[in-house]
Parts: structure tokens; C-alpha cells; sequence
């Protein structure tokens, strides 16, 4: 592989509610990636619709406890908010607080083990141009 510099590694969210299982997949598969090490995670963890699901909820809480990167992982619990749009919204504000730029997962994904590499060369490419406001690797 050629040799890669980037300024520095965009963080990533990821979001999470009841879904425990679909958590361990996606980290056994990103913990495969390129740069993993230099990337920081954020994992937000929020309320279920049905708080039948709260047991669920404090599983998936528990396995992103769990997670360990070497640039850092931070769990944030946000109870106010339940999953979907409002969960992201808020992390995504949270994260950019600290961070010019984001990458966004959502717990039911795994990734190839070259997304990292993928995503921060994108985003590192089109930073400067104000007509691209996000990339996608929804088919990557």
C-alpha cells in the first residue's frame, strides 16, 4: 500500500441503541481497518421506544464500554433522545464541537477493512470545496 498522510484522522460516531450483537459486528469489523489506531471514536447510546427494551439498551451500553481504540473512545449516553434523527443530530453536534468533520456509523453496519482510508482521504480531498457537503459509502 502506498504510503498515506493525512493532517489528521476525522473521528467517528457511531450509533447505537438495542442492538448489542450488530455493535460487536461492526467493531470486530472496523477494529480491521487502516488507521484504526489513529482514529478517535465517539459512541452514543440511546433511549429505546419501548422501554421493554431497556435491558437491550444497557447490553449494547455495556459492549460499547467494552470497545477499546488506542486514539480513544468516548460513550456517551443520551437519554434525552431516542433513537434515530434526534440521537444523531445531537452526537453529530457534539463531536463537531471538537472536530471539523465527522465519519457516521450506525450500529447495524461492518465495514471493509479499507472505510478509514477511504473516508479520510475523501474528506480530506474535497475539505476545501463548498459545493460537497458529505460523502457517502453507502455502496462502498
Amino acid at each position: 500500500m502506498n504510503k498515506v498522510h493525512f493532517r489528521s484522522f476525522s473521528p467517528v460516531a457511531i450509533f447505537a441503541c438495542r442492538r448489542p450483537d450488530h455493535l460487536v459486528n461492526l467493531f470486530s469489523s472496523i477494529q480491521k481497518n487502516f488507521f484504526f489506531e489513529d482514529t478517535p471514536f465517539f459512541i452514543f447510546i440511546g433511549r429505546p421506544k419501548n422501554n421493554n427494551d431497556w435491558p437491550l439498551v444497557n447490553k449494547t451500553a455495556e459492549t460499547a464500554r467494552e470497545f477499546r481504540a488506542p486514539a480513544g473512545v468516548q460513550v456517551i449516553k443520551l437519554f434525552s433522545e431516542s433513537t434515530g434523527s434526534g440521537l444523531i443530530r445531537s452526537g453529530i453536534d457534539r463531536v463537531l464541537k471538537q472536530y471539523d468533520q465527522v465519519i457516521v456509523l450506525e450500529d447495524d453496519l461492518e465495514v471493509r477493512e479499507d472505510f478509514l482510508l477511504y473516508m479520510n482521504s475523501a474528506l480530506q480531498h474535497f475539505n476545501f470545496n463548498s459545493e460537497i457537503s458529505s460523502v457517502s459509502a453507502w455502496n462502498f
